[in-house]
């Protein structure tokens, strides 16, 4: 079964915007969003050299059976990752490959 392989729970997070009370300017913050079971592993070089000739660096790969939104980031082991790319490999919704940034 594929969900043997999603041993990791990661918390997936999403952007809220709002007003600022003292400046009146919009303010951009993350909200707890859905904690998921999946797999994230590190890219090695040479992939990341491949995957990043597009010019969006990627240092990471997330596999899940959630969907999450490209404007999403996802917290894990203490870490930030800005999602780059979602892709349904096998064109059928059973789970996607999520291509992150490590930001922090």
């Amino acid at each position: 079964m594929i969900q043997n392989y999603f041993n990791q729970t990661v918390l997936v997070q999403v952007p809220t915007k709002s007003i600022s009370t003292d400046t009146g300017e919009n303010v951009e913050s993350w909200s707890t969003g859905t904690t998921v079971k999946a797999s994230i592993r590190p890219l090695s070089l040479d992939k990341q050299f491949i995957q990043n000739q597009s010019h969006a660096l990627v240092t990471h790969r997330m596999y899940s059976t959630y969907l999450p939104d490209v404007n999403d980031r996802v917290y894990y082991d203490s870490r930030y990752y800005q999602i780059v790319s979602i892709i349904d490999p096998m064109t059928m919704s059973r789970f996607y490959q999520v291509d992150m940034r490590h930001v922090s």
